[in-house]
């Protein structure tokens, strides 16, 4: 069966079909802004996420990790609960990039990071506070407890050499806990945490020593 006749564009014209162009006309750019939002959301978060990660290890950065603790004490401070901060250093690690080559300097940080993370528990807030020093928060955790926490970090190290393209590494870290009271500041438990760092060190390195 055949028409007669030329189609005509206006017999296809109903009224709803009218409708549907106009609101699909009116709904597009509505769509196309919305999925630009949700792209530009999405880079966001990703340039979020990447300013609070150091990416060489994949540890929170030192903004990242400031930003995580400050939350953390105060959120000990509203339920009476304790805070131990462990900063740890990895030993001689300037002979471990004069040996290895900086690749291989590079190869033990990225280790010593996923073997942390392998030791610490959830919630446990680790950061990398520059070149081979770290922090490690410990929310609701008193001293005795991190204590045996850092102890069993320090001889995983030990048990674990890394394999390096330059050659095998075995190495130590040292540590320094500090316990939060009531008041204090980031800064200050820091620098008492510090200060138990230094005192490790000048007492032969490969220790972890209390504040």
């Amino acid at each position: 069966m055949t028409l007669d006749g030329v189609s005509s564009p206006l017999m296809f014209a109903t009224t709803g079909s009218v409708i549907l162009l106009v609101a699909g006309a009116a709904i597009m750019p509505t769509l196309s802004m919305s999925a630009m939002m949700m792209v530009h959301g999405v880079l966001l978060a990703d340039a979020h996420e990447a300013a609070n990660r150091d990416f060489l290890t994949g540890a929170l950065s030192r903004k990242g990790f400031e930003a995580v603790a400050h939350t953390q004490l105060a959120e000990a401070g509203r339920q009476g609960l304790p805070v131990s901060l462990l900063i740890v250093d990895l030993d001689h690690f300037k002979s471990i990039n004069d040996t290895l080559g900086h690749a291989g300097g590079d190869a033990v940080l990225r280790e010593f990071v996923r073997m942390a993370q392998m030791q610490l528990r959830r919630g446990d807030v680790l950061g990398r506070m520059g070149g081979e020093e770290f922090a490690v928060l410990l929310p609701a955790t008193e001293l005795g407890d991190a204590r045996r926490l850092a102890e069993r970090l320090r001889n995983a190290v030990i048990a674990q050499p890394v394999t390096t393209a330059a050659g095998l590494c075995t190495y130590s870290i040292s540590g320094g806990l500090a316990g939060w009271r009531l008041g204090d500041t980031l800064d200050y438990l820091s620098a008492r945490a510090d200060a138990a760092l230094y005192e490790a060190k000048r007492s032969g390195r490969n220790r972890v020593c209390i504040h």
